[in-house]
């Protein structure tokens, strides 16, 4: 529910403050986007790892949509070209559908007071700095295009858990220090 208010209220208030500010006088302005975007983790074999593990990884994960924004501050070279800088934050993951897993405890084989339905979302939270340049075709088009330097600050993963009565619990856990991840990443963008 706070994730829907978050929305409303950021897209409310990006449509105030306009998609950019900036007086014709001056050559400085300034924006704030607010974007959602879907992501899934691709995964590739390298050969050492096992393919029914990997068809079944790929079977049970799915996009999610996430939301992310920036900031940035503008400058126009000239009429035609402007180039800017921003500081933002990116979530991207993914997440699984609802299974039924089957747990099993070295000691009993199969408890069934474990969870009945478990579905797991993946994400990734992000430091982001774009550099772009735009390019104006007309006053209503217009290219861009640069790359942005993604750092990845941490990783959690929120496992939703089902008993046998249909009660949901949710356990989040933070992974900071996870080599399966890259610090820095670039991204680019046209």
């Amino acid at each position: 529910m706070k994730n829907k208010i978050l929305i409303v209220l950021l897209i409310v208030l990006a449509k105030n403050i306009n998609a950019q500010v900036t007086n014709p006088i001056k050559k400085i302005g300034f924006g704030l986007e607010v974007f959602t975007n879907s992501t899934i983790e691709v995964l590739k074999n390298d050969g050492s790892g096992d393919t029914d593990h990997e068809s079944y990884l790929r079977d049970k994960e799915i996009a999610k949509f996430c939301l992310s924004g920036q900031v940035y501050i503008s400058y126009k070279i000239n009429q035609k070209m402007t180039i800017s800088v921003g500081l933002g934050y990116q979530n991207t993951g993914n997440k699984t559908k609802e299974e039924t897993p089957i747990w099993i405890t070295p000691d009993s084989g199969f408890d069934p007071s474990l969870p009945k339905t478990l579905k797991e979302y993946y994400n990734h939270h992000n430091i982001q700095i774009p550099i772009f340049y735009n390019y104006n075709i007309t006053r209503t088009f217009y290219l861009r295009g640069g790359i942005s330097t993604i750092i990845n600050i941490s990783n959690s993963t929120t496992q939703i858990l089902g008993d046998n009565s249909g009660n949901k619990t949710r356990n989040k856990l933070y992974d900071f220090s996870s080599p399966n991840f890259r610090r820095l990443n670039f991204s680019g963008t046209l």
